[in-house]
This record gives C-alpha cells, sequence and structure tokens, in this order.
C-alpha cells in the first residue's frame, strides 16, 4: 500500500471540506427550508447553523431505528423539542464573557415570534412535530403506569403550541389540570424545572398551576377571547391561592386583558381576592396599589382616592406612601376639588420632607391652584 502523500492529504483535505461545506448548504437552503433571518453578530450565525447541522445528521440516523420503549419513545420527543427549543431560544451572549452559571439572556420577544412562525412553516419540522405527539401518545394511552406517563404528558402542550394548534394546546392542559391537584415541584423530575422558560432552576412552582395559566395565556395571546382568558386567570387565584402564579394573574388580566375589553372592574375584583387572600402582606399592598391605578385608568376618580387612602391607612410603614399621597392630591384636582387637592398636597409637605422632587412638586401645584383662585 502505497504512502499518502502530501498532494493526496491535500486533495482528501479538500474533499472534506468540500462536502461538509456542501452538507451545511444543503441543510440551510433544503433541509430546513427557513427563511432567511438578520442576526446581530456572526457568532449566532454560526451557532444557529451548527444546530441546524447536528439535529439532521441525528434525525436522518434516528429515523432508521423506530422507538419502542418507553423510554426510548420519550427521549425521541424531548429531542424534537429540544433541537426546535435550539433555534427559537438561540441566546444573545456576550462573546468571551459567557459563563457557564449565568443565566442566558433570550432573545427580543418579537425575535422569537418570528422563529416560531418560522417554525410552523417549515414542513420538515412540522412533520418532527407530529411524529413527536405521535411517541408522546404511545406512552400515554399504552404505558400509563410506565414513569416516563408523567413527562409525556407535561411535553404535549408545548408540541401542539408549536404546531399552533391551540385547541388540542388548550386540552392537554386540562387534561393536565384534572389528572393531578397542587402537583409540587419536588415530586416531579428535575429536567422540567432545567427546561421550562418561564421558571428558575432554583423556584418552587407548582406546575398544575402552570398548565391553568399556560390555558390563559392561550386564550388572550393566540385566540384572542379575553373574556375567557379571564375566566381562567381566575381559576389560578381561585384553585391555587398559595402559589406565585396566583399573585401574577391579577398583573396578567390587567395587562393584557382589560385593555382589549376598555374594562379595568375584572382586574379590580382580581386584586380584591389577592387581598382577601393574604392580607398585610406584600402581596396584598401591591395589589392595593394596582387596584388604585385600574381605577384612576377606568376614570373613576373618587374609588381610586379611597383605594390609595387605603394604602395608606393599611400600610402605614411602606416607602411608596409619598408617592399615593400625591397621587391624591392629582385625583382631586381631576375631580375639580381643588381646596382638598390642596390639602392633600400640604400632607405630602409635611409628611414625607425628605422627597424633595415630591415636595418641590406639591409646592409647585398649590401654587398654581392658589394663584388661579381655586
Amino acid at each position: 500500500m502505497k504512502k499518502p502523500t502530501k498532494r493526496r492529504l491535500t486533495i482528501l483535505i479538500a474533499i472534506g471540506i468540500v462536502v461538509i461545506v456542501g452538507w451545511i448548504y444543503f441543510v440551510n437552503n433544503f433541509f430546513t427550508n427557513l427563511k432567511p433571518m438578520e442576526y446581530p453578530y456572526e457568532k449566532l450565525k454560526r451557532m444557529v447553523e451548527y444546530n441546524y447541522l447536528r439535529s439532521s445528521l441525528y434525525w436522518g440516523i434516528k429515523y432508521l431505528k423506530r422507538p419502542k420503549t418507553p423510554e426510548e419513545h420519550y427521549k425521541y420527543a424531548f429531542r424534537i423539542g429540544n433541537d426546535i427549543g435550539r433555534y427559537i431560544y438561540c441566546p444573545y451572549p456576550k462573546i468571551g464573557k459567557y459563563k457557564p452559571q449565568q443565566r442566558i439572556k433570550l432573545p427580543p420577544r418579537e425575535v422569537i415570534e418570528v422563529r416560531l412562525s418560522q417554525v410552523r412553516e417549515n414542513v420538515r419540522w412540522q412533520r418532527r412535530i407530529n411524529r413527536a405527539i405521535k411517541s408522546l401518545r404511545e406512552i400515554i394511552d399504552n404505558h400509563p403506569e410506565s414513569r416516563w406517563a408523567d413527562d409525556a404528558l407535561f411535553l404535549i402542550p408545548g408540541a401542539y403550541r408549536l404546531k399552533g394548534d391551540y385547541d388540542r394546546e388548550i386540552e392537554a392542559n386540562r387534561e393536565i389540570v384534572r389528572k393531578y391537584n397542587q402537583y409540587r415541584t419536588e415530586d416531579f423530575e428535575e429536567w422540567i424545572i432545567q427546561h421550562s422558560p418561564e421558571t428558575h432552576p432554583r423556584s418552587r412552582i407548582n406546575f398544575v398551576a402552570l398548565a391553568q395559566t399556560n390555558i390563559a395565556v392561550t386564550y388572550w395571546k393566540y385566540k384572542k377571547n379575553y373574556s375567557q382568558a379571564i375566566i381562567e386567570y381566575n381559576k389560578v387565584i381561585d384553585n391555587y391561592p398559595q402559589d406565585k402564579l396566583a399573585f401574577a394573574a391579577p398583573r396578567y388580566i390587567e395587562k393584557h386583558c382589560c385593555p382589549a375589553l376598555g374594562d379595568y372592574r375584572p382586574a379590580i375584583k382580581a386584586y380584591q381576592k389577592i387581598i382577601d387572600n393574604h392580607p398585610q402582606t406584600k402581596n396584598a399592598y401591591l395589589a392595593q396599589k394596582n387596584m388604585a391605578y385600574c381605577y384612576r385608568t377606568q376614570k373613576e376618580y373618587a374609588q381610586a382616592v379611597d383605594a390609595f387612602q387605603k394604602l395608606i391607612n393599611n400600610y402605614p410603614d411602606n416607602k411608596w406612601n409619598n408617592m399615593a399621597q400625591y397621587e391624591i392630591g392629582r385625583l382631586y384636582e381631576k375631580q375639580k376639588k381643588y381646596s382638598q387637592a390642596i390639602q392633600a398636597y400640604q400632607r405630602v409637605i409635611n409628611n414625607y420632607p425628605k422627597k424633595k422632587h415630591l415636595v418641590r412638586n406639591s409646592k409647585k401645584r398649590i401654587q398654581e391652584l392658589k394663584s388661579k383662585g381655586k
């Protein structure tokens, strides 16, 4: 056998480079069939292309052997979701400054939405998602006693969301709610904590409450059914009052549903539930504050004054009360109750002398009101 010469080695290396470059081109232009998009820097583009290549090589080999056991079905489906997630949530780390323990900053929401729409338009990736759902259903239906059955049930809603099949996503989340009650993180596998975009690895969260919250999110974000979304958010508050998602639900109602409906009363009622369930806590204080602003947005100024006054009376030691007192003065002005407005501004000056900017603004408002003979 002849020894390899320099020329032969060069030819082999050149052939290898051509094959790799050709394969990457094939993956980007034929296999993935994705629309072109802009990247903030070249390294991110290379990361995405590498994920395409690795994913395609893996599945090109994996399709030759179909999964048989529940574990194989689960890993098969999980790998599909993981590969698609790498594209959708591909991060923007600072070059040379990324540390393994550092939390990765996700792309802007609009970028994630663009990538998600690209996945939904991609025929091959949609086929992969269908295979993943089929494998997960195989575990749930035919191996319900398997240790992978719970995991499969929690993966299916995300798969339906990737497909844009929101009705089935809602039904899958309802299936979780029906099956489990007060299901805690410590009873669940560690992987779901690590891979859930809604939670921090060290957080404690009720995943049934998360499923119920996801139902509400699907209604407001994708189905634009804001009234039903409010009903679903209230189920989180009523059924899981101790969970942190229950404290966030009224804020979601206020931010996502009320502006579309032009009515902030659902948010006010939700905040009142938090106050009733957790009196004299930080969450109750925040609920009272947000309730006052909802009244102000609703232009119910008298109720807003009462809400801000309750904030001051019930939580006298809170640092934000100076701003609440100033807001009372502004609200009296809107009601054309100028003498009461002057008194409210004077309380800011007397009670919070260290808040120089509020004291300065209060004095200015008093002077303007007096100069106009009000």
